[in-house]
């Protein structure tokens, strides 16, 4: 068994008003052993939350997207996507409501 390290087994977001779903995905998660990187925890004075996302990603073995509209149609939920593309990190739609993929996710 590989030794344990501070880095997430996966990334996970969400949308604010898809808060309490996220958390409760989030506990299950780790309650099973599955390392969950989530806006919860605090960070560094000075650390900037941008570089902790990238970080995060980079770290994890999957994106996990919680699926709303509003999701769908979130700037940063893309970025996260590209940046997942980008270090070569799988993503994982878990849909809470019928959506339309953006065609820079598809």
């Amino acid at each position: 068994m590989p030794p344990a390290t501070d880095q997430p087994d996966v990334f996970l977001s969400y949308s604010r008003q898809d808060k309490d779903a996220a958390l409760c995905l989030a506990d299950t998660l780790e309650a099973v052993g599955v390392r969950v990187w989530l806006d919860r925890e605090p960070i560094a004075g000075g650390t900037s939350w941008g570089t902790e996302i990238v970080e995060g990603i980079k770290g994890c073995t999957a994106l996990i997207i919680l699926c709303t509209p509003a999701v769908m149609q979130s700037r940063n939920v893309r970025q996260k996507i590209q940046l997942a593309w980008r270090y070569e990190r799988a993503y994982v739609p878990v849909m809470l409501e019928a959506v339309e993929f953006p065609e820079q996710v598809q």
